[in-house]
């Protein structure tokens, strides 16, 4: 797996300056460090670092890099580590990206044994794909990569949707398999900052199947129950007006019967027009963005690391400045999310009125049903696009901070069921 590349002939991949072509782009995400099942002799499993291989590389393929690190110690050479492939390359026309290299995005780690040992990964490239890959076996030899998924929007022909961040994995709570939840979007080129693609938010059900259900070409649109994100204005809401509510539509988890599709997760398209009227029933003040009923922001991006609180994501989205009609636009948007529903949580998370209390004036009344809702942020409430979020908890309380030049904080509610085990501990290097 570490052999160079070759052509059909058995002659090696040369690239436009006559070297080797090279797997490894560049990797803009964050290296995981995990024991793998390798054995390194004596019983003991070798550490390695794990990531994909990112943007731009030589050859264009998607691929997951397992770098054994005690074996660079004395400098990388073949053998020392495993590039596992996707398969997934160049594309040709009439593919909207064809000619454009691929690439892997970073990687989530699941031990599903609980052995300390990780036995799965999952990531998603450039093009859109969702991938597993099995790395159970103590021989590299044995390990494969699954396409389970491909994020798309529209059709005839639908739009890709790079993977670009880590998703967020977790054991289904009621049926065999893992629910990957992950965003879409790039923002690391020119063509990024400007894009309008329209971008999504997933949750995947893997059944760890050979031949995924998922993998289907029509698998959100048969196989996916949509959860609607709505923008709302609320004149009584202060200090945010802005805000977005999501549907709360069942998702029943069953894998395919009879010939009959089932259903394997949930989306979000970022889709959502500007609302005309206020909840109030007035003309909307704000005029950012396009306007109805064309999407408001085009191009917003689910590109920020998810983060778990109790049973609900938190879930940040970024809106390039290029992207949006006005130059100074907002900077982007913060949801909660059921996340194995992908609608909206039943209790409220967020204090958006700021009166440090999370309770039914942080809810909307929507539909004859009270809904948790998110925040469209305006141009003025941060100097840039929204960062990965940070919980802080505390004798004070629990508190969301949002970065975007500057800072703010939230008050958190719920989650707290999840705050079990050790927490903490505490190394006594002098005692009697």
């Amino acid at each position: 797996m570490g052999n160079p590349l070759t052509d059909g002939n058995g002659q090696p991949l040369l690239d436009r300056f006559g070297q080797p072509a090279k797997d490894l782009g560049y990797a803009f995400s964050q290296a995981r460090i995990a024991m793998s099942n390798v054995d390194g002799g004596q019983g003991a499993k070798e550490w390695a670092a794990i990531f994909g291989n990112g943007y731009n590389s030589a050859a264009g393929i998607a691929k997951l890099f397992v770098l054994v690190i005690d074996r660079g110690i004395d400098g990388w050479s073949r053998g020392d580590f495993i590039k596992l492939s996707t398969g997934q390359g160049v594309l040709a026309p009439p593919d909207p990206l064809a000619g454009r290299p691929n690439g892997l995005g970073e990687p989530a780690l699941v031990d599903e044994d609980l052995n300390g040992t990780v036995d799965r990964a999952y990531a998603g490239d450039l093009f859109g794909n969702l991938y597993r890959f099995d790395l159970a076996d103590g021989n590299p030899a044995n390990w494969s990569a699954v396409r389970l998924f491909r994020a798309t929007y529209g059709r005839a022909p639908a739009i890709p949707q790079p993977i670009a961040r880590r998703p967020f994995v977790f054991k289904h709570p009621s049926a065999a398999g893992f629910v990957v939840a992950f965003g879409t979007g790039g923002y690391a080129t020119e063509e990024d900052a400007v894009s309008a693609d329209i971008q999504s938010i997933y949750g995947i059900w893997d059944r760890d199947e050979r031949a995924p259900a998922t993998a289907r070409q029509d698998a959100k649109r048969t196989r996916l129950v949509e959860q609607t994100l709505t923008n709302v204005f609320d004149e009584s809401a202060s200090p945010f007006p802005q805000q977005r509510i999501l549907s709360r539509v069942p998702v029943d988890y069953a894998p395919d019967a009879a010939g009959r599709p089932g259903t394997y997760g949930w989306h979000i398209d970022l889709d959502m027009p500007r609302p005309e009227r206020s909840l109030q029933g007035r003309p909307n003040p704000d005029r950012s963005g396009q306007v109805p009923p064309n999407p408001q922001h085009p191009g917003e991006k689910a590109i920020r690391q998810f983060v778990a609180w109790g049973d609900t994501l938190l879930v940040a989205t970024a809106i390039p400045r290029g992207a949006d009609a006005c130059a100074q636009g907002p900077p982007g948007a913060i949801l909660s999310i059921d996340r194995l529903t992908g609608g909206s949580p039943l209790a409220p998370v967020l204090d958006l009125n700021r009166d440090r209390r999370i309770d039914r004036q942080d809810m909307i009344l929507s539909g004859g049903q009270t809904r948790a809702p998110g925040i469209l942020f305006a141009a003025g409430d941060f100097s840039g696009p929204l960062t990965d979020l940070a919980v802080l908890t505390g004798e004070q309380g629990n508190q969301l901070v949002l970065g975007g030049g500057n800072r703010l904080s939230l008050g958190l509610g719920g989650g707290e069921a999840l705050r079990r085990g050790r927490l903490s501990w505490r190394e006594l290097t002098e005692f009697d």
